[in-house]
């Protein structure tokens, strides 16, 4: 969640073209939503993408391999290491694991470490 130009509450959302939006109103109140999402692209919030070959690499992961080698090469950390990578896909499995347990709240970090999928049928 984010404040919107005026302070309201507003909501980010991630996508494939444009990257991503934002969706001045109450996340919480849908009803509350009344005006259009706003793209965000590199040119800025409500503009026409300029750079569709930079989002093309980043949606192809041609961007992250480009890092991880520059990285290598510059012996520097990338910008999403295994940290980050390990945090993403512990959030992730919390939300299955909440999903499982029919919208329950999940302790974070996890206290059951296996894959949620493998325990659908519990």
């Amino acid at each position: 969640m984010a404040l919107g130009k005026c302070g309201k509450r507003s909501s980010l959302h991630i996508d494939r073209d444009p990257i991503a939006w934002l969706s001045p109103g109450n996340p919480f109140n849908p009803a509350s939503r009344d005006k259009a999402r706003i793209p965000i692209t590199t040119a800025g919030l409500g503009k026409k993408e300029t750079q569709p070959d930079l989002i093309a690499s980043v949606h192809n992961h041609v961007l992250a391999i480009h890092d991880l080698i520059d990285a290598v090469d510059n012996d520097r950390v990338p910008l999403c290491d295994a940290r980050q990578g390990a945090v993403t896909v512990e959030m992730i499995c919390g939300a299955f694991e909440s999903h499982r347990q029919g919208g329950a709240a999940v302790s974070y970090p996890l206290d059951q470490r296996e894959n949620p999928f493998s325990k659908l049928d519990q």
